[in-house]
């Protein structure tokens, strides 16, 4: 399997975990609300979705590049990568982070088409 499919596999169970975890129970307790709870419920909702993306571009960093590096470093015997491949590797990272704002802006646009907001 290539990086990217291991990473999209990575990145949706982790996605699906923590939504039915620490999301789901959040949108349930505004929707029940007896209470006007706009304006809240937005900023609550934005900050899960925030702590999510910190947790995704934190963990897809780790497995994604920091282990690679490291790996790289320890068959080398600690000589620095070239250039080129550093390159490589910020690519993959930019790539990476990209994909977790994509999640995030979807799940965003999932929970807002679910509960009739959009």
């Amino acid at each position: 399997m290539s990086d990217i499919r291991i990473f999209l596999k990575f990145q949706l169970g982790t996605f699906l975990k923590q939504h039915l975890l620490f999301v789901m129970p959040l949108y349930l307790l505004f929707y029940f609300s007896p209470y006007q709870v706009d304006y809240i419920e937005y900023f609550m909702i934005g900050a899960v979705l925030l702590f999510q993306f910190a947790i995704y571009s934190e963990k897809s960093y780790r497995h994604q590049i920091h282990d690679p590096c490291r790996d790289y470093l320890n068959k080398t015997k600690g000589k620095m990568p070239s250039k080129n491949e550093i390159s490589v590797f910020q690519n993959k990272v930019i790539y990476l982070r990209g994909v977790s704002v994509g999640l995030t802006i979807f799940s965003i646009v999932i929970v807002m088409l679910v509960f009739g907001r959009l």
